[in-house]
């Protein structure tokens, strides 16, 4: 169970005409009722497993423990009649742990509501409000302690403005700014974070895409002192870090029937300090991901591989060797429907990190079982 930092929503509605006896013109239809044009979709999924190291713990600490999680999705949205479309989305995992002495709990809840404005037949804009909580264990790195793992909880609040412009070409550009603030819990530290983001795509037959984005964050934290490469305060300071990504992205609907659906990522990130360069690095990777439908069958799989190579960053006061760490993590996952509202579900997760620093060693499998269902 990841947070992840966005969230990627597919929406789509379909008529299903039934006509009977001979064809004739009915009257003019009249303006529908506005209840007629919202839509709300729920999914409860229960869940149960086995994670042999909640604590990304190297493996001389490691220690296992079943589950049992409970999981909902709230859908709510207008059918897209005329110039104007919104739609509510909340999603929460709870996860109990049963027999883990250093954690009991994790939890992620996500709320995202998103209006679009179609301004004439190649402009629209749009405006996403999003809340995220987060109870979870994570990686340090990217937070203002610079290394280790810990139990982090928080609260971010997003506003993203967008304007999308489509070229009468099959090219589009789109626009975006992210303004969030991240509130967290001690020891971590609270900041803001702006990220200007433009996005250019290409539309490929069958529903298909190429897109290529560039975003460049800022983030001042709120107290957080610089640190020098070798883990010394300097007092009277604050952290504040920039980040640039850039990002290649290709979704291949292999046919109409969408039967095999892949997607191919792959990205480079450059994150540098206000200070003496402690988290300063360079960041490369890929992922890629196959679906397979065939009947009430349903297969995905999915991999990720990164690596940090710090510019500063000492692995001990006293020595001179930078630290590098790479990270692998592989997912998949197989439905059974039972009937249209009803699925059968079950997933293997693995995440593997490896490095020159110990807290940065170590090799998680998680196990999980259950059903999913729509009403």
């Amino acid at each position: 169970m990841r947070a992840p930092r966005f969230l990627a929503l597919g929406l789509s509605a379909s008529l299903l005409p039934a006509l009977a006896g001979p064809f004739q013109l009915g009257p003019t239809m009249g303006e529908p009722s506005p209840f007629l044009l919202w839509d709300l979709s729920t999914t409860v999924r229960p869940s149960f497993g086995y994670k042999d190291n909640p604590t990304l713990a190297p493996a001389a600490f490691q220690q296992g423990s079943s589950f049992v999680n409970l999981g909902a999705e709230l859908l709510l949205f207008r059918l897209p009649t005329g110039a104007d479309s919104f739609h509510l989305f909340w999603s929460g995992d709870d996860r109990r742990y049963l027999s883990s002495d250093l954690v009991d709990t994790e939890q992620l809840f996500v709320t995202q509501a998103t209006y679009k404005r179609a301004l004439d037949e190649r402009w629209s804009a749009s405006l996403t409000a999003q809340h995220v909580f987060v109870n979870q264990v994570i990686d340090l790195s990217s937070e203002d302690l610079g290394l280790g793992i810990g139990q982090a909880s928080g609260h971010s609040f997003t506003l993203r403005p967008g304007l999308r412009f489509d070229l009468a070409t099959d090219w589009w550009v789109e626009l975006e700014a992210d303004y969030t603030r991240q509130l967290y819990g001690e020891p971590l530290d609270d900041y803001w974070e702006y990220v200007p983001k433009i996005v250019v795509g290409y539309r490929l037959p069958q529903q298909s895409s190429l897109a290529a984005s560039f975003t460049h964050t800022w983030r001042p934290f709120d107290d957080s002192a610089l640190l020098t490469p070798s883990r010394e305060l300097l007092p009277g300071t604050n952290t504040r870090l920039q980040n640039d990504r850039l990002e290649l992205r290709w979704r291949q609907n292999w046919n109409a029937t969408k039967t095999w659906v892949t997607t191919l990522r792959t990205f480079a990130v450059a994150t540098r300090d206000n200070g003496l360069g402690f988290f300063d690095y360079h960041r490369w990777g890929a992922t890629a991901a196959v679906q397979w439908r065939h009947g009430p069958w349903t297969l995905k799989l999915s991999g990720r591989y990164s690596r940090y190579d710090y510019d500063e960053q000492l692995i001990a006061p006293d020595e001179a060797t930078t630290r590098v760490r790479t990270e692998v993590s592989a997912e998949a996952r197989t439905e059974f429907a039972l009937r249209k509202t009803l699925r059968l579900v079950a997933g293997f997760e693995l995440e593997h990190s490896q490095g020159n620093v110990s807290p940065d060693n170590f090799t998680a499998q998680t196990a999980q079982a259950g059903v999913e269902w729509d009403f």
